[in-house]
């Protein structure tokens, strides 16, 4: 086999990578028992299969969008997404969902937070999430998350980059 410049380059490339790739072992970041794609940004995990490219811009459309979408998941009664961005409330996206008496909450938090980072929405700094029990509105869940705190660093590592 001829060894080429580009050739030579490729393959030290490829060893740089393979380096990266082992370095990475076992910090959490795509080692031996986590996937190096955090498994919602491929669409694996809670909710289905998000394209950022085909996802809308126009914050009426992502929002409803993202509400049909929580509608989709198992035990969910009511979703209602509402966007801000002015003075009061800059880049402030908050939801709100009902679920059937029973149904698991955290899978249902986490999937809003997951369609709400995959989303358009931007700019996006707060993001607040509230599920209740139909059955028992004392039986709720509230998520708060901060974009510019580390919330996004741990929303960026469990969902993958937001789109741009």
């Amino acid at each position: 086999m001829r060894h080429t410049p580009a050739l030579t380059a490729t393959r030290a490339l490829a060893v740089v990578a393979v380096l990266a790739l082992a370095a990475t072992a076992g910090t959490g970041c795509g080692g031996p028992d986590e996937p190096a794609t955090p498994p919602a940004a491929t669409g694996a995990g809670a909710g289905p299969r998000i394209d950022p490219a085909a996802l809308p811009s126009d914050p009426a459309a992502a929002t409803k969008q993202i509400e049909d979408t929580l509608r989709q998941l198992p035990g969910v009664v009511k979703a209602k997404v509402d966007y801000s961005d002015n003075v009061t409330a800059p880049g402030s996206a908050a939801v709100s969902v009902t679920v059937k008496g029973g149904t698991p909450q955290q899978p249902v938090v986490d999937a809003a937070a997951r369609l709400l980072w995959l989303s358009r929405l931007n700019p996006l700094r707060t993001i607040s999430i509230g599920v209740v029990d139909e059955a028992d509105k004392q039986k709720g869940t509230v998520k708060d998350l901060n974009l510019l705190t580390p919330d996004a660093s741990d929303l960026l590592h469990r969902f993958g980059p937001r789109p741009r």
